[in-house]
């Protein structure tokens, strides 16, 4: 083992970094695979929830909104700027995939 080290020891970083950033990409073209839905939809409560990680790129925060579809309720992670933009009560079409908000076009 010690003598393999040696030998291919300098090769095994890039090896680790080219496997982890193919597990990334497949795990990334799941998510994007994922069918994305369509129906109508009624804003039934916002929440704020302190987020996993905080950093450069996010504001520390999930900001969460809960729908009214049919029978059915659905909680969705959306953007903050999305979340300040929905209003309770605002009845519309919502797009979503996974738990995740595409778009919401409120009807008027």
């Amino acid at each position: 083992m010690e003598e393999w080290l040696i030998l291919y020891g300098e090769y095994l970083l890039p090896v680790v970094l080219v496997g982890a950033f193919a597990v990334l990409l497949l795990q990334q073209q799941k998510f994007n695979s994922a069918p994305e839905y369509i129906a109508m939809a009624t804003v039934v409560s916002k929440r704020m929830e302190p987020g996993r990680y905080h950093g450069k790129w996010s504001s520390g925060w999930n900001y969460l909104v809960t729908f009214q579809i049919g029978n059915d309720t659905m909680e969705l992670y959306t953007g903050e700027a999305e979340y300040q933009e929905l209003t309770i009560g605002n009845t519309g079409m919502l797009r979503w995939q996974n738990e995740f908000l595409h778009h919401f076009d409120p009807q008027i």
